[in-house]
C-alpha cells in the first residue's frame, strides 16, 4: 500500500534494477506469447495455455475530468501484477485515456464545416496538456512494480485520424515547413484523387517536395499528434522509473506505407483476422517488418484474432440445415470464436517469420464469459467453440515454448521477391492495404500462396538506400503514382535485369516484364474463392519460373513454405493449408474451417548433409535432387506445420558443464543455431539456443541434463577436463 499511496501523490517508488532489458520473465530470451486485454478470472487458464505476457487496462475505473485514479483500481492492478510476477511472466499497461469519451467530446478534431470528428485532437495544446497529466498519473500508479515491463500508450486511434481545422493546426504546419496548408486539404485522411488536381504531373511521377505530398507526409508522421504522444508516454515511464520501457503500438500498419507509425515504440503490433486464409498473417508481418525498418531498433510482435466476424463465416440472417449447437446457445453473437484449426495454422504462419512475440485477443470468445455473468443471448463477443483455446495451448506447448527462443533468434533471409507498397499511390490514388484489406492485401496473400516469401518494400527504404541488391523480382500492385526516386530506381532495376510485375494501374513510364493479374473473391463461396486464389498464385509462379526459383517450394499447392537462414543452415517451415467445410461454420459454405490430411514433397534450395525435424526432435530422411535442391517428405493429419533444420553436415554432439550454478553448453557446429532444453529435476524445462557454438544459463536445484531439440540426444554436465577436450 505504501507504493500505492506514493503513486497517488505522484511520487515514484525506488527504482527496481532488472537484469533483462525488459521485465522479470523467467526466460528473457523467449518470445512474448501475449494475451491482449484479459479478464483476471481467466488468468490461471491463460498461464496454463502458455501465455507469458499480459496486456490490461482499467477502462472506466478513473475519472479524467477530476484527474484522479481510484484506489480500488490501483489495488486490483497490483494484485494482478503480483500474480504475474510470481508466475515469471510480464505485464504491460494499456493506457485507455485517448479513447475516453470525456476527452473526445471536449477536444475533438474539427471538420472544414466546423462539425466534430470522433477522434481526439491530441496535438491541440490544451488536449495534450490534459492527456499527458492523466498519462503521468496512470503510469505513476504502477509504482514501478517489477512485473510491469512497459506500456501501450494507445490502440486503434489513427483509423479515424483526419486533418483538424483548428487554428493551431495550420499554424503548426507553417511552423514546420514555412508553407501555408494547401487549400485542397479537406476532411479525408489522404489527398484528393490525382485526377482532381490541376497541377498534378501527367506522368504520375511526383517530386517528394510536391506541396500536397509534403503536407500528407507531415500529417501522418507528425501532424496528427499520435506519434508524438506515443513517444511522450514512453518517455514518461522511463523518466518516472529510470529504466527502459517496452512500448508498443497497434495496429502499426493501419496507416499509409510510411515510416514512423507509433513514434519511438520499441515494438509494433498488428492484429489479423486469419480467415479465410490463415497464412494471410505472414504477409501482414512482412508489412510490419517494412514499417519497423524505419525506426531504429524497433521489433515486431504480431497478434492473431481469436474472434471472427460472424457475418464473414456464418451470417445470422442465413438459415442452414443442421445448424450447429452454438446457434441456439449464443443466438445474437456478432464476433464468434475463430475456428481451432485456422488458429493453429495461423500461429504456425507467425512462427515462420522472425518476431519478438506472438499473441492473441478475445478473452470472451476463447473463454466462456457466461461463467462470470455474461448473458448468452447478448451481442458482441461470444464463446462458440471450446476447442479453440486448446488448439492455441497445444501449439504453444508443443512448438512455441520449446522453440520460442529459436524463432526469435533466427533472422530472415535476404530479400529476393519484393512487394512495392507506395505511399504516393496511397495519398493520390486512394490505394494502400491499410494492414487488412484491398487488392494490395489480397495480392500479398496470393504471393505468399505462391511460396515467393514477399518482402514488403516502402518507397522511403528505396529513397534511403535503393532497392536491396539481392532483390530479383518486384511486384507492384496499385502503383498508380510513384515518387520520382522510386520511379528512377525501378527503371534502373529493370535495366540491370530485374523483373517488374505490374498490373494495369502501374505508372505509364514503366512497362512491366510480366502482367500482374488478379483474382475474384466473392466472400460467399469459400471453395470457389480458394480455387481462384490458387489458380492466380500458380499462374504468377509459372510466369516467373524462367527468371526466378523460390528458396523453398512444395509439390502440393496447399503446402505453404518459408525459409529463414543463419550462416550455413536453413530453417524450413512447411504449413498445411488444406481445408474442407466442417460442422462448425462449414454449413454456410463461406469458409473452409476444418483441417484435412495432406502430404507432399517439400524442397529447399540448398544441398544438405542432414535434415532435422525440430518438433519431433529427430533426424529425418532427405533426398538430393539433380538441380541442387534438397527434398523432404511431409505428412499431416490436419492444419499444422513443420519446421526443419537443413544443415550442411550432421550435427556433432553437445557437451555441457555446470560450474557454480552456471550451465555452459558447447557445440562443434558454430555455423548452426541449435535449440536446446535444459531439464532440471523437479522444475519446468528452460529453453534456449546454442549460437556460435555456445549457450549459457543459470541453474539452481537438482540433477541437470541438456536435450538437443534437433536430434533428441541428451547430454549430462561433465568435468571441465572432458568439457574442453
Amino acid at each position: 500500500m505504501r507504493k500505492v499511496m506514493l503513486a497517488m501523490w505522484g511520487l515514484a517508488a525506488p527504482a527496481v534494477v532488472l537484469s533483462a532489458t525488459f521485465g522479470p520473465r523467467a526466460n528473457p530470451d523467449d518470445q512474448f506469447r501475449f494475451f491482449w486485454l484479459i479478464n483476471e478470472h481467466f488468468y490461471p487458464e491463460m498461464v496454463a495455455s502458455g501465455f507469458n505476457t499480459f496486456i490490461q487496462n482499467y477502462w472506466g475505473r478513473y475519472s479524467v475530468s477530476r484527474g484522479t485514479y481510484k484506489d480500488t483500481a490501483i489495488i486490483e492492478k497490483h494484485k494482478l501484477m503480483d500474480r504475474i510476477l510470481a508466475d515469471g511472466c510480464d505485464y504491460i499497461e494499456q493506457l485507455p485515456l485517448v479513447n475516453s469519451r470525456d476527452f473526445i467530446s471536449k477536444y475533438p478534431r474539427i471538420k472544414t464545416d466546423g462539425s466534430k470528428q470522433h477522434n481526439l485532437d491530441i496535438a491541440y495544446p490544451e488536449a495534450w496538456k490534459d492527456v499527458m497529466k492523466g498519462t503521468d498519473l496512470i503510469i505513476s500508479s504502477i509504482s514501478n512494480h517489477p512485473a510491469c515491463i512497459g506500456i501501450e500508450p494507445s490502440s486503434e486511434v489513427r483509423d479515424h485520424s483526419r486533418p483538424s481545422h483548428r487554428e493551431y493546426f495550420a499554424k503548426s504546419y507553417r511552423d514546420a515547413t514555412g508553407q501555408a496548408m494547401p487549400p485542397e486539404v479537406g476532411d479525408a485522411k489522404v489527398a484528393p484523387h490525382y485526377l482532381q488536381l490541376k497541377d498534378f504531373p501527367v506522368s504520375r511521377v511526383v517530386d517528394e517536395d510536391y506541396r500536397l505530398m509534403k503536407f500528407y507526409r507531415w500529417f501522418w508522421k507528425t501532424g496528427d499528434g499520435w506519434n508524438d504522444y506515443q513517444t511522450a508516454a514512453k518517455r514518461s515511464f522511463e523518466r518516472q522509473f529510470k529504466r527502459p520501457a517496452l512500448a508498443m503500438y497497434d495496429p502499426i500498419v493501419r496507416v499509409p506505407p510510411l515510416w514512423g507509425s507509433g513514434g519511438e515504440m520499441t515494438h509494433g503490433n498488428q492484429w489479423t483476422y486469419p480467415t479465410p486464409e490463415p497464412y494471410n498473417i505472414y504477409y501482414v508481418i512482412s508489412e510490419q517488418q517494412a514499417m519497423a525498418r524505419g525506426t531504429a531498433g524497433q521489433k515486431v510482435v504480431s497478434m492473431i484474432q481469436g474472434i471472427s466476424y460472424r457475418s464473414r463465416l456464418a451470417p445470422k440472417d442465413v438459415t442452414v440445415t443442421n445448424p450447429p449447437a452454438w446457434v441456439a446457445d449464443r443466438p445474437n453473437v456478432v464476433y464468434m470464436t475463430t475456428p481451432p484449426d485456422i488458429l493453429r495454422e495461423g500461429i504456425w504462419a507467425m512462427f515462420a517469420h522472425q518476431t519478438d512475440g506472438v499473441g492473441t485477443f478475445a478473452c470472451r470468445a476463447l473463454f466462456d464469459a457466461a461463467r462470470v455473468g455474461q448473458k448468452k443471448d447478448a451481442a458482441g463477443y461470444q464463446f462458440t467453440n471450446p476447442e479453440s483455446i486448446h488448439a492455441i495451448s497445444n501449439v504453444f506447448h508443443e512448438v512455441g515454448i520449446p522453440l520460442g527462443p529459436l524463432f526469435r533468434a533466427v533472422p530472415e533471409r535476404k530479400p529476393e521477391v519484393a512487394m512495392l507498397e507506395s505511399y504516393a499511390s496511397t495519398f493520390f490514388a486512394g490505394r494502400g492495404s491499410w494492414g487488412w484489406d484491398g487488392w494490395i492485401y489480397q495480392c500479398g496473400i496470393m504471393v505468399t500462396c505462391a511460396n515467393l516469401q514477399p518482402y514488403v518494400l516502402y518507397e522511403e527504404e528505396i529513397a534511403k538506400g535503393g532497392i536491396p541488391s539481392t532483390v530479383k523480382v518486384i511486384i507492384a500492385p496499385h502503383c498508380d503514382v510513384l515518387t520520382k526516386t522510386t520511379f528512377d530506381a525501378l527503371k534502373s532495376f529493370q535495366a540491370k535485369g530485374g523483373i517488374v510485375v505490374g498490373d494495369r494501374y502501374l505508372v505509364p513510364g514503366i512497362l512491366p516484364d510480366l502482367p500482374l493479374e488478379g483474382f475474384r473473391r466473392t466472400w460467399k463461396d469459400g471453395a470457389g474463392d480458394n480455387t481462384a486464389l490458387h489458380a492466380a498464385a500458380s499462374k504468377l509462379k509459372k510466369g516467373l519460373s524462367p527468371f526466378y526459383r523460390p528458396p523453398a517450394d512444395s509439390s502440393n499447392e496447399h503446402i505453404v513454405t518459408a525459409v529463414r537462414s543463419w550462416k550455413t543452415a536453413d530453417y524450413l517451415f512447411a504449413i498445411n493449408d488444406k481445408r474442407v467445410f466442417g460442422d462448425y461454420v462449414g454449413q454456410w459454405g463461406m469458409v473452409m474451417e476444418k483441417g484435412a490430411p495432406n502430404s507432399a514433397e517439400v524442397t529447399v534450395r540448398r544441398r544438405a548433409g542432414a535434415v532435422y525435424d525440430l518438433v519431433a526432435h529427430r533426424k529425418v530422411p532427405h533426398r538430393a535432387l539433380p538441380n541442387g535442391d534438397t527434398a523432404i517428405d511431409v505428412e499431416y493429419t490436419t492444419n499444422d506445420g513443420r519446421v526443419f533444420l537443413v544443415a550442411e553436415r550432421p550435427l556433432g554432439k553437445l557437451k555441457a558443464k555446470l560450474n557454480n550454478g552456471r550451465l555452459t553448453v558447447v557445440s562443434p557446429d558454430k555455423d548452426v543455431m541449435i535449440p536446446v532444453g535444459v531439464l532440471v529435476e523437479g522444475q519446468k524445462p528452460y529453453y534456449g539456443v546454442v549460437k556460435d557454438g555456445t549457450f549459457s544459463c543459470g541453474v539452481k536445484g537438482g540433477k541437470v541434463k541438456v536435450l538437443n531439440l534437433a536430434d533428441g540426444r541428451e547430454c549430462v554436465p561433465g568435468s571441465w577436463w572432458k568439457f574442453w577436450r
